[in-house]
């Protein structure tokens, strides 16, 4: 987002690129056809490609940021030490957030992301992998330009909705049985520099 200072006017809409690195924690929550529960924490690193649109009235303290990201998150590590056969998860998101002016260089951000599930590599024996079609996050952040459009960026996701499913069904299972996975945490930390749409 650019913000107005005495040396150069604000655009009122902007378009972007960010770069951005993420941990993503999941969660196993309790199974539908059994007892099973696995409240181990899974931990995956990985970055998204974001092209952000951004309309920021001018005179005003509000302003409002969309957007199209490409995201991956590799899950390697269970309760953060201990690493597990990779588990990747690709989607395709569109961040919404509404930005309350706080300094001439600093922003606060809140709003929602949808992410589209895309391919998930999770495989194992007898476990497999099943992506909803829709994963909805609560995103809060801010950002902080260095310079007249270029930013660093610092964001939290909250899963609303489970990020995948796990179906399980050979043994010990006795049946289908299906785990949802809910991203509960994300951090994401990066770097976005804006272009005019018009002046």
């Amino acid at each position: 987002m650019l913000v107005a200072q005495k040396n150069y006017k604000t655009p009122e809409y902007s378009w972007g690129l960010e770069l951005n690195w993420s941990a993503s924690n999941l969660m196993d929550l309790k199974g539908t056809n059994s007892n099973v529960f696995n409240p181990k924490m899974r931990t995956g690193f990985g970055g998204s490609i974001v092209v952000p649109f951004q309309y920021a009235p001018k005179k005003s303290f509000f302003g409002f940021q969309s957007g199209l990201g490409f995201f991956m998150w590799g899950t390697t590590y269970r309760n953060w030490h201990i690493k597990i056969e990779k588990e990747s998860l690709y989607s395709i998101g569109i961040p919404m957030a509404v930005q309350f002016k706080v300094s001439k260089s600093f922003w606060l951000e809140s709003g929602f992301q949808a992410n589209f599930a895309v391919y998930n590599t999770l495989r194992h024996a007898g476990i497999s992998g099943k992506l909803p079609l829709v994963e909805l996050q609560y995103l809060l952040g801010f950002r902080y330009h260095i310079f007249k459009s270029l930013a660093i960026k610092a964001r939290l996701h909250v899963g609303l909705t489970p990020a995948y499913q796990i179906i399980m069904i050979n043994p010990p299972y006795s049946q289908e049985d299906i785990h949802n996975q809910y991203r509960f945490g994300v951090f994401e930390l990066g770097m976005s520099y804006l272009f005019p749409l018009k002046k």
